[in-house]
């Protein structure tokens, strides 16, 4: 295990184990799912600024196979955002959960700010279920981002 520091986090991590499980994965699911979620894949390139980028390649973390892709409509901005969702092994030594459990099986955000149009949140994963492995503790990266509509699909909102 190797440590690092992720805004307000600190994570023990594995990237053998973690590039172990993205080797396994044909495609992310954004290329794999729904108009909205192709629009992501194909603005991927903008998605991620070089700090993340740069965050996933350390964890080993392949940026082309989210777990999940998830699409928030938000018309008034032209740009459309999203959350890309990321397994990677390790555990958090330090800092709060990126989720707040606000009740009976509720979550919201708790994220850190990377920059103007970025995100992220680390999290056990409450609502998710982690990659099967046996004795390994996985975490869930999420990074919120904002693209534009590249896709010749039509826009959603």
């Amino acid at each position: 295990m190797k440590n690092l520091r992720i805004a307000r986090w600190t994570v023990e991590y594995d990237p053998e184990v973690t590039r172990s499980l993205y080797a396994k994965i044909p495609i992310g699911r954004a290329e794999a799912c729904c108009g909205s979620c192709r629009n992501f894949a194909s603005a991927r390139e903008q998605a991620y600024s070089p700090y993340i980028r740069s965050l996933l390649e350390t964890l080993d973390i392949d940026l082309r196979k989210e777990e999940d892709v998830i699409h928030h409509p938000d018309p008034p901005d032209p740009l459309h955002h999203y959350e890309g969702l990321f397994w990677f092994a390790g555990r958090i030594t330090s800092g709060r959960d990126g989720y707040e459990e606000t009740g009976k099986r509720g979550w919201k955000p708790d994220f850190e700010k990377v920059d103007e149009r970025t995100n992220l949140g680390i999290t056990l994963g409450p609502f998710r279920r982690a990659p099967k492995s046996q004795g390994t503790p996985w975490l869930l990266l999420v990074i919120e981002t904002k693209v534009p509509w590249v896709s010749e699909e039509e826009e959603h909102w």
